[in-house]
């Protein structure tokens, strides 16, 4: 069974380890465990994607174990599932990202590879293959890209096209508001808000938002939806735009 180090949430370990598939339960508010991903990209600029057995697509990676760097990780779950040695290339760190759970740290790699020469790991890996970027994006809009994934996809696309994510968002209004994203999806989140006036829910994606407002009674429509605004992925206009209908209904 895998030893894994505990993680806080500035990146750093604890000191503490735990087994892999442990229950939430054996994490203290603002622990996580830790997971390395690269995405890496040919000159063509398609991206290298994986098929697992299950038929979800996912980047290459895994967990890090306890002792390991999160560098030593990816450079050992390239190896062992693609058959590709990556430690003396020019892999970039992109730092890690907390989206929810557990914590990612990300990787970019520019590299030509001939899919031919990998070595697949049957019990993690079915079938590998180079994709474009809107063909990726037309996979994440169909849910079939494993949900941390398509979310650090798009962290990538961040990197390279300087443009907003749904995780910059997510940020800034962790903390201070009560922000989740749902375990079934990877496309929007969830900010509530407990106000005088009533409960108020935002459900945010990286190009707009919709604001609902409970009903007081439990009927099949739990939720009326009460006002929608949509942007150009625009990372100001739309934390601005959810600031001023936080304010309007913090103030009702």
């Amino acid at each position: 069974m895998e030893e894994l180090d505990v993680y806080n949430e500035d990146g750093s370990t604890t000191g503490k380890t735990v087994f892999r598939g442990c229950d939430d339960k054996d994490f203290l508010p603002g622990e996580h465990f830790a997971v390395s991903m690269v995405f890496i990209e040919n000159s063509k600029g398609e991206f290298l994607i994986q098929k697992t057995p299950k038929g979800q697509f996912t980047s290459t990676g895994g967990h890090i174990h306890s002792g390991e760097t999160p560098h030593e990780a990816i450079i050992r779950e390239t190896k062992e599932e693609l058959g590709i040695d990556i430690s003396k290339d020019n892999l970039l760190s992109l730092g890690y990202r907390l989206l929810d759970f557990p914590l990612r740290f990300l990787y970019y790699l520019k590299k030509d590879i001939d899919i031919k020469d990998m070595v697949l790991e049957p019990s993690e890996v079915s079938d590998v293959m180079w994709l474009s970027i809107n063909d990726i994006y037309k996979m994440i809009e169909n849910n079939e890209m494993k949900r941390g994934h398509a979310l650090l996809f798009k962290e990538i696309m961040k990197y390279k096209f300087n443009t907003p994510s749904l995780n910059d968002v997510f940020m800034k209004y962790r903390g201070k508001y009560d922000v989740k994203f749902p375990k079934r999806d990877y496309q929007y989140f969830e900010l509530k808000l407990n106000t005088k006036n009533g409960k108020y829910k935002f459900v945010i994606t990286d190009n707009g938002f919709q604001v609902f407002k409970k009903k007081k009674t439990q009927d099949e429509k739990y939720w009326d939806l009460i006002n929608e605004y949509k942007n150009n992925n625009d990372y100001n206009g739309l934390c601005n735009a959810i600031d001023k209908f936080i304010i309007k209904y913090e103030r009702m």
